[in-house]
């Protein structure tokens, strides 16, 4: 019976030996709400003061697992009671000082559902915060009484939107846009007052204000004198301006009508490291964004943000967006990649392989056409992809085919000659992937175009096959350190990478183990039992990437070739 205590009898008994805790105790969380509700009705009927018998526990004593049932408990009693504003108020106060962390919102909660009663207690408790105007309930208020008296709600949020409490003067700026579906002189008022606040001097105040008038844009009301009022505070924003209105852009689910919204992607562009949460936003924002009509516009402004010295961001900051855009197929991958080597900075360039797989082989199906390019541009397309797609061979592979395939006579046996003096020259082992690509193309002139770069590939290596070796050409020493320390900074690189990035790296702990062939960990019994013994054995692997051959035998040469293909622009 102490688990179900449905019975205003049984319930009275436990009360009255001390025992409320102890039978909260044996309760799930819905159970001890609805004993809330059936303490409400005892306390009601003046049996036994319920508020009197919470306001003497000590909370420090309770284990938090009883603690936490005992809020639910008296969240339940709080919403279903019938008690006056000028002792349930502060009585409510006093319980979120004492009852566990993260427990103000179920209190707020059940403050809401009292407040439902009637218009009597949203005045009542008007009366009551008059004296403790930072309440947590100031604003569950407000939007309770709205839906009740919208003009008399109207009338405390202005009277509270002067206070000293700068908690309850947010509450209540904020509150005024909530009547956007109100009669047309309160929602006229509502506006005006948005408005004048939009241009306050005081930051918190505005920010406020931004919130309130996009909870009223996000309601369907687009009143001309708010919307130019945000278009103003976005023309020349200061930083905490400019994210409060990204802020409340992604919040309210993106109400801003044109312009404004297309000024708000502008501003993205200038968000920094220094607001992770902003930043975070606005990977949200770009990631809901239509990724085939608006696709410019979020390829712009990661651009942007990447290659701002000065933010700190990498393209990696930007996880959702392009989750959503590896979901869209390879046309849409290969867009994103062909835009960011074409028109970005060379910070996004230098990025653009975090598109892809580390080391990733896979071959791709992209498409130039959308791009209308140039003879010039696709060979400024090709250096690109030699400079900044060198831990990345199959996309790479299948970037280089689509540029060959839209080419055709002398300009494409040019970058034939390209991709097998440098490319191939130095990633031999990549032919494989070219003759994938022509394989599955349909396309005659591609499949003939690889075919020459495998017949002049093979006549080269064949050259170099029947070489006599020659000690003298053999890397020294020092070039061997050199490569050697190259290359494992590359690999400290792409394995950092790959660790961050992965999604069983976030729900694992990392342990290092300096000795021993296996891993031992104890599981928790779900029963109670003894922990469970799991004994893992190590294992070994490797992953390997291929070396630049004029990385080992011409560093010098082959930097500066990198080097020019990387730092070159197109000319307008």
């Amino acid at each position: 019976m102490a688990s179900n205590p449905h019975s205003e009898e049984n319930f009275a008994t436990a009360l009255a030996n001390d025992g409320l805790v102890a039978m909260v105790a044996g309760m799930n969380f819905e159970a001890a709400e609805a004993a809330g509700v059936l303490a409400a009705e005892i306390h009601d009927a003046r049996a036994i003061d319920i508020i009197s018998l919470a306001e003497a526990l000590d909370w420090s004593n309770f284990d938090r697992s009883h603690a936490v049932r005992l809020t639910f408990m008296l969240s339940g009693f709080i919403g279903a009671t019938a008690e006056i504003a000028s002792r349930l108020i502060p009585f409510t106060h006093s319980l979120i000082l004492k009852s566990p962390a993260h427990s103000s919102y179920g209190y707020e909660q059940a403050i809401g559902r009292w407040l439902e009663g009637d218009v009597a207690r949203c005045v009542a408790t008007m009366e009551v915060l008059r004296s403790k105007s930072d309440s947590p309930f100031l604003a569950m208020l407000l939007d309770r009484w709205r839906q009740k008296d919208p003009s008399a709600a109207l009338c405390a949020a202005l009277e509270f939107s002067v206070d000293k409490a700068p908690t309850a003067v947010r509450a209540a700026v904020i509150a005024l846009g909530g009547y956007a579906g109100a009669p047309y002189d309160i929602r006229e008022q509502a506006v005006e007052e948005l408005v004048a606040r939009l241009a306050d001097e005081n930051c918190a105040i505005r920010h406020a204000a931004i919130f309130g008038a996009a909870r009223h844009l996000a309601e369907g009301d687009h009143p001309p004198s708010l919307i130019g009022s945000l278009e103003a505070l976005a023309r020349d924003p200061d930083p905490e301006d400019r994210d409060q209105l990204i802020t409340c852009f992604v919040q309210n689910r993106y109400p801003y009508p044109d312009p404004l919204r297309q000024r708000t992607f502008e501003l993205m562009k200038n968000v920094t490291s220094q607001n992770p949460h902003v930043l975070g936003l606005v990977d949200a924002a770009l990631s809901e964004a239509d990724l085939v009509k608006d696709r410019q516009v979020v390829a712009d402004t990661i651009s942007a943000i990447v290659c701002n010295a000065s933010a700190d961001v990498d393209l990696k900051n930007f996880q959702s967006t392009l989750y959503r855009i590896k979901e869209l197929g390879d046309e849409k991958l290969g867009w994103f990649a062909i835009e960011w080597l074409l028109h970005g900075g060379i910070a996004i360039r230098d990025q653009v392989h975090d598109l892809f797989e580390p080391l990733d082989r896979k071959i791709y199906d992209v498409d130039l056409e959308p791009f209308n390019l140039t003879e010039e541009s696709i060979f400024f397309l090709a250096r690109k992809i030699f400079g900044f797609l060198l831990v990345a061979h199959g996309p790479a592979a299948s970037l280089l085919c689509a540029c060959l395939q839209s080419l055709s006579g002398r300009p494409q046996k040019d970058l034939e000659v390209g991709i097998v003096s440098f490319w191939l020259m130095n990633y031999p082992g990549d032919i494989e992937l070219f003759q994938k690509l022509a394989a599955k193309s349909k396309v005659r002139s591609l499949k003939s175009s690889v075919g020459r770069l495998r017949k002049a590939h093979e006549a080269r290596e064949a050259k170099y096959a029947a070489l006599p070796s020659n000690p003298a050409l053999q890397p020294s020493t020092s070039e061997r350190r050199v490569q050697a320390e190259i290359e494992f900074e590359q690999r400290t690189k792409i394995n950092r990478s790959a660790e961050e990035g992965s999604i069983f790296g976030n729900l694992f702990h990392k342990s290092t183990i300096l000795h021993g062939r296996s891993s031992i960990f104890y599981i928790e019994d779900p029963s109670g039992g003894e922990p469970v013994r799991q004994v893992t054995p190590l294992a070994s692997f490797k992953v390997s990437t291929p070396v630049a051959r004029m990385g080992v035998l011409q560093p010098v040469v082959f930097d500066r070739m990198v080097r020019s293909f990387r730092i070159e622009e197109l000319v307008s």
